[in-house]
């Protein structure tokens, strides 16, 4: 997820992890992104009943919907996995 830019040198790799992280630690903080995931969680909760389906294409649209939650609920846990993993040092919560 996280290395799909590519710098010409390892130090403008590590200035470019250091600002993405802190940009992502900035936002998982906010109270904007709270109520995000809280209006999200309610949001699948909807979208994953079947009951009100009447085409395929409703179907269809409902299951690209709650791919698109379940990314943004996951990316908290996903950043945080693989910051894990590069060996940042910054900690957020």
């Amino acid at each position: 997820m996280f290395n799909s830019i590519i710098f010409e040198s390892e130090e403008e790799q590590k200035k470019y992890d250091t600002a993405r992280d802190a940009a992502y630690a900035e936002m998982f903080s906010t109270q904007g992104w709270k109520y995000l995931m809280e209006y999200l969680t309610q949001q699948a909760t909807r979208a994953d009943s079947i009951e009100n389906i009447d085409s395929m294409e409703e179907l269809h649209l409902n299951r690209g919907k709650l791919k698109i939650i379940a990314l943004l609920l996951n990316l908290e846990a996903t950043t945080e996995h693989n910051r894990e993993n590069e060996g940042s040092k910054l900690e957020w919560s």
